[in-house]
């Protein structure tokens, strides 16, 4: 620090005087420092001295208006372009976001997909028949709705329990099916959101329990997946 802001940092110190301001006790402040010393500089200093503590508790030193006469606030040019900065990276932002969320819940969908084709499996290679029927499957892994386990004699459409799917509040589930024909060893399933908005977000799968191939495919914001276009079968 310089002999001049040793004098100006020393001269606060005694030349403060205390007044009463509208939101407690301040200190007034006069800048007995040379003219041509360094704003850097004195800035500098007053950083440091910013607050003190006096007996009534905390004061702010405030300096005298010509040390700091080159400060401005911002201009309303710049705040317009700091919203319309904003505006855009959260038109950006949003959409990926959401987009996101759409694939976090069809990624939870299509690992309960691919339980549900095991379970086919594991009741076949147990029982020695054909499953018929979502009960049929919760006998060998429990097949889970947003109410519990499922007993639902057949494989018509069954709300499959995730996270945020509620049974007061399904526009967060996915609904899945299964087509089967007696005596068929192919099986063919669907999971399709509730959320209509979402009905791209689809998946579709199939598994032969002869020939022991399978397929799964999963729709995008291009497009549902097409069941027409699953390959278990020759």
């Amino acid at each position: 620090m310089n002999s001049t802001q040793n004098l100006y940092v020393k001269t606060l110190s005694l030349a403060g005087k205390k007044r009463k301001g509208a939101h407690g006790s301040f200190v007034q402040l006069k800048h007995c420092g040379n003219q041509s010393s360094s704003r850097t500089s004195i800035s500098s200093s007053l950083k440091k001295l910013q607050t003190k503590t006096f007996r009534q508790g905390r004061a702010f030193i405030y300096p005298d208006s010509d040390i700091y006469s080159g400060l401005n606030g911002f201009t309303l040019t710049e705040v317009l372009a700091v919203v319309a900065i904003i505006g855009v990276l959260s038109a950006i932002a949003l959409p990926n976001y959401i987009n996101q969320s759409h694939r976090a819940r069809q990624s939870e969908a299509a690992a309960s997909l691919t339980q549900l084709q095991n379970a086919i499996v594991a009741f076949a290679d147990e029982n020695g028949v054909y499953p018929t029927s979502w009960k049929d499957l919760n006998e060998v892994a429990a097949i889970m709705t947003p109410s519990g386990a499922t007993t639902q004699n057949n494989f018509g459409k069954l709300t499959l329990a995730s996270s945020g799917c509620e049974s007061t509040n399904q526009n967060n589930c996915y609904t899945v099916e299964t087509i089967h024909s007696p005596q068929d060893s192919l099986y063919t399933l669907s999971a399709i959101p509730v959320d209509a908005s979402r009905k791209k977000f689809n998946i579709v799968a199939c598994l032969d329990l002869i020939s022991g191939s399978s397929d799964f495919i999963k729709g995008s914001h291009a497009g549902a997946a097409d069941i027409a276009t699953l390959s278990c079968r020759g």
